[in-house]
């Protein structure tokens, strides 16, 4: 008697028992089938659909693939995955792009095959762990917690995205598969879910435990001999407003009763544009992407370069070129200001023609309205240090300019037919009326706030750019849409948008609050002791290379480490005074100590603060993130000097983001202390 074991494709071929195999398909003429030339196949595939239909599978175990770029499932497979797809964006605003990584598949398979048609069983999955707290997964995580008693989650860690292969406390921390030969391992992280049914699942139970570091293999297979109950697993409270995460969280009962931001908006958070050419609709300024798109249009060889000629999914070069010569000039699209990361605007040429833009979002561009704003934030961090989760802008942008996808929340959008018309000056023109849920009018409505109602948008920035705010709430805004205290009282909700104001100054790009520092701090100097002509402005320091596809990785860099001097510190008393902080005080926010931030072996930064230099939005470290794009190989030329320039303005609207800090916190303080209670209003 042969071994039970079959060669088959396990996602397939599943069905009633009184369903006849699928026969042979026909072939041509002088064509010999593979089963008529192997018989054997043909029996390996009887008895495997034998068992398929037939037998009840009491254990499902095994290592799926998985790839988050296999493409959309097709056929069988595609309604195996439907009910994890079933509602994501109706009921919790996700796209279900993610859903079709292979691994997905095998396990609702799994889950069918134990929960619906044997009754009990185990399943034990080794896969990324993508599954057990991204908000993508929330209704495959749904699912298994109504079909299985148990979980065990054991989780392996290893992600180069999430943790950069480190542990807490900054050890390295590979894949769980690293050999000898390869010390990483592949590079996302990986989990263990063994999952159990032992009757109808009514409720489940779900113990989590970490792995990390070097030796976590050899703990694994040490913990085997023990029963999980005496093993240091944690207890998950998977609910809706972790989005039944099967990873604990430390979040508090008092942060759950406040508002999460996407139940603010009256209207559903958009996410930034997505291009997927390369770049090749962007650039630094607005004559180069106006030479570069007609370039394109008119068939010159060198629009090649950014990947506007290259053949892409869902990209024809020859069509889209062919629908934009079809249109006046006029007609074909517009260049505008454009964010592609935190403090890095350019410019991009914005178009409505079919397939120019992987997705060109329409609706966020009849948001734009010349001197519209919006807060941008994502539903879920996307790696351990992310920073501030938030940011402000008045101007289009990119889908990734946060880790994690950054989604647009406008602060006014078209008034609805017979909805007020509103003057806003400097935030929206006639015709607009605030983005505001029924509940947030409630709300101000309950306090007597009477006035502009878009301003409670700029009090969402205050406390999201609060660092004590950012420190109790970690686990929560990790976890899902940040969540935001709404004071009782209408006079805290003022000073709040006030200093949500002053920071969206500076992040937007004015410095009218920085300017009070003076040249000392950021300034581009020479190692010879005076910056020469622009040769001197070119960028290899190494702070960006080339990655896999042509992608921009950041790199080491050059920087030098120092005390600052007795002019420095005078130049950030003189600011910090305004803000009522002592020099020591100020210094201490700005990290004690300064870096001098080098272009090349001539030229360089000056004086920026460590905390500034560190300073990170939406998973960015922000100047760095900057220079790595400006590298001379990657960019082909020196920058040019008002872009050297540009960096000493990151440097002080930073640096008084960062003096801000003090304020912004205890303005939370106030927020918190006195809270309209948002859960027991939305019952």
């Amino acid at each position: 008697e042969r071994a039970a074991v079959y060669l088959t494709n396990a996602l397939t071929g599943w069905g009633d028992g009184d369903v006849a195999p699928p026969k042979d398909k026909r072939v041509g003429p002088g064509q010999i089938h593979s089963t008529a030339l192997f018989p054997e196949f043909a029996e390996e595939r009887d008895a495997a659909d034998r068992i398929k239909r037939e037998e009840q599978i009491l254990v499902v175990i095994g290592n799926p693939p998985y790839n988050g770029f296999a493409g959309v499932a097709q056929n069988e497979e595609a309604d195996l995955i439907e009910p994890y797809k079933r509602d994501l964006g109706s009921d919790w605003g996700i796209t279900k792009n993610y859903l079709d990584d292979p691994y997905v598949r095998f396990f609702r398979l799994a889950e069918r095959a134990i929960a619906n048609h044997r009754g009990k069983g185990v399943v034990s999955l080794i896969s990324t762990f993508s599954y057990v707290a991204d908000p993508s997964y929330v209704q495959m995580r749904r699912h298994l917690l109504s079909s299985f008693n148990h979980i065990w989650i054991d989780s392996m860690n290893g992600d180069s995205r999430k943790t950069g292969k480190t542990t807490p406390d900054g050890l390295p921390d590979p894949s769980v598969f690293s050999t000898k030969r390869n010390r990483e391992g592949i590079r996302v992280g990986t989990a263990i879910a063994t999952m159990v049914r032992t009757d109808n699942a009514n409720s489940s139970c779900v113990s989590y435990r970490d792995f990390w570091g070097a030796t976590k293999r050899a703990e694994l297979v040490a913990s085997l001999g023990s029963w999980p109950g005496a093993l240091p697993y944690q207890i998950a409270n998977p609910v809706a407003a972790n989005r039944f995460a099967l990873r604990p969280s430390d979040v508090s009962s008092e942060y759950l009763r406040w508002s999460p931001v996407d139940e603010l908006s009256r209207v559903a958070p958009q996410l930034g544009l997505n291009e997927n050419r390369g770049g090749g609709l962007q650039g630094p300024d607005r004559d180069s992407v106006l030479a570069r798109v007609a370039g394109f249009v008119e068939g010159a060889g060198d629009a090649n370069v950014r990947g506007l000629m290259r053949p892409a999914a869902g990209y024809d070069p020859l069509v889209v070129r062919e629908a934009l010569r079809d249109l006046p000039e006029s007609d074909r699209g517009s260049v505008l200001p454009y964010l592609a990361r935190p403090f890095d605007q350019g410019w991009a040429f914005v178009s409505g023609v079919r397939g120019l833009w992987n997705r060109p979002r329409p609706q966020l561009q009849t948001w734009i309205d010349g001197s519209e704003a919006f807060l941008l934030t994502r539903p879920a961090s996307a790696i351990r240090d992310e920073g501030v989760p938030a940011l402000f802008t008045r101007v289009l942008g990119e889908q990734d300019l946060l880790r994690g996808h950054a989604y647009f929340f406008p602060f006014a959008i078209p008034a609805s037919p017979g909805g007020d018309a509103l003057v806003l000056p400097g935030l929206a023109r006639r015709g607009r009326e605030p983005n505001l849920s029924d509940r947030g009018s409630e709300w101000l409505d309950t306090i007597g706030f009477d006035s502009d109602r878009t301003g409670l948008w700029f009090h969402v920035l205050s406390v999201l750019y609060s660092p004590a705010y950012l420190r109790e709430n970690a686990a929560g805004v990790a976890g899902s849409w940040p969540r935001v205290p709404l004071p009782s009282d209408s006079a805290t909700v003022v000073t709040s948008i006030e200093l949500g104001k002053r920071a969206a100054d500076l992040l937007a790009g004015s410095d009218r609050m920085a300017s009070k520092l003076d040249r000392c701090l950021g300034v581009l100097s020479s190692v010879t002791g005076q910056v020469g002509p622009a040769a001197e402005l070119g960028v290899d320091a190494r702070w960006g290379v080339a990655g896999k596809g042509g992608i921009t990785m950041p790199s080491t860099g050059k920087i030098a480490e120092r005390c600052y001097t007795a002019d420095e510190r005078a130049s950030v008393s003189v600011y910090g005074e305004s803000l009522g902080l002592s020099v020591d005080e100020a210094v201490s926010l700005l990290g004690g100590t300064c870096f001098d931030v080098y272009l090349n072996d001539v030229a360089y930064w000056r004086c920026v603060p460590s905390n500034v230099w560190r300073y990170t939005i939406g998973g960015y470290q922000v100047i760095k993130k900057w220079l790595s794009y400006r590298e001379r190989a990657l960019l082909g030329r020196d920058l040019k000097p008002e872009e050297a320039r540009y960096v000493t303005e990151m440097v002080r609207r930073i640096t008084a983001l960062v003096l801000m800090q003090p304020e912004l916190d205890a303005n939370y303080e106030r927020v918190k202390a006195d809270v309209w209670d948002w859960a027991e209003a939305s019952k």
